[in-house]
């Protein structure tokens, strides 16, 4: 599903070398529902950042109470930029399930 460049561009952005860690980079970049990872040691985090960074309008918030990450997930739909939330925790605002559930 990818060429052996790319795949040596995601080790090159720190991607993890290893099989499980290339299909799972299949699967966040090919998917088309929203990817939702539980990442303890941030090695995902570091690759979809180093990722992002590649690309324009990309908005990153250390959490979803930030006042400016509502205001920044409608233009992000609106415009169809990229929004990436870290730490989000164990519960989601009922505001974002429409959101979740692209309704």
């Amino acid at each position: 599903m990818i060429t052996d460049m790319e795949k040596q561009k995601w080790i090159e952005n720190e991607l993890p070398s290893d099989d499980y860690s290339v299909e799972n980079g299949i699967l966040v970049t090919k998917a088309k529902n929203y990817p939702l990872m539980i990442d303890p040691q941030c090695q995902a985090l570091n690759w979809i950042q180093r990722q992002l960074s590649l690309k324009d309008h990309v908005n990153i918030f250390d959490n979803i109470q930030d006042k400016n990450c509502l205001r920044s997930i409608e233009k992000a739909i609106q415009f169809g930029n990229i929004i990436l939330i870290k730490d989000i925790g164990d519960e989601i605002d009922t505001i974002f399930t429409p959101l979740i559930s692209k309704s």
